[in-house]
């Protein structure tokens, strides 16, 4: 998590962690969406700072951030971490586990949200405003990554994949 939570300017030019990466326009939303693929299959999609999305090499999810709270999926499911300032400099988080149904709200509107990127490339609504690399099919690549994050579900712990 960003310790500023709107350092999140350029990240087609920042965001190197990507081997492949595009910035589309993606109507109706008025700020481009980024889509990343990172050379071991991770992908992440980023609709602003306040709406971002990581993935493993299966498309299982393994971290979000929406509207200030940190997500993370873990053993026991998907947890909260909202940021508890303390001061200047000092900050701590707090987590919850989601219950079932918070579980099962959350994915409803990430899956919603991923189709609906899903529907705008296939149908060629989405617009690349710019890609890394700049040559090949990268859409297509992102979209192959895309697609494996349907229907949604919980990446497995990190040491056990």
């Amino acid at each position: 998590m960003a310790r500023h939570e709107d350092d999140r300017e350029d990240l087609i030019a920042e965001a190197k962690a990507f081997v492949m990466r595009a910035e589309l326009a993606v109507p109706p939303e008025i700020e481009p969406i980024l889509l990343g693929l990172r050379s071991n299959g991770w992908f992440s999609v980023y609709w602003n700072a306040n709406r971002v999305f990581h993935f493993d090499e299966q498309g299982g999810l393994r971290r979000a951030f929406l509207e200030g709270s940190l997500y993370r999926s873990g053993t026991s499911g998907l947890a909260r971490l909202v940021r508890n300032r303390r001061g200047i400099g000092a900050s701590e988080l707090l987590r919850s586990d989601l219950t079932a149904a918070e579980l099962a709200v959350f994915f409803a509107d990430m899956q919603q949200s991923l189709e609906f990127v899903a529907h705008q490339l296939a149908a060629g609504e989405a617009t690349v405003l710019r890609q890394v690399p700049e040559e090949g099919d990268v859409v297509q690549e992102l979209r192959k990554a895309l697609t494996k994050t349907l229907p949604p579900r919980l990446a497995g712990p990190v040491g056990r994949r």
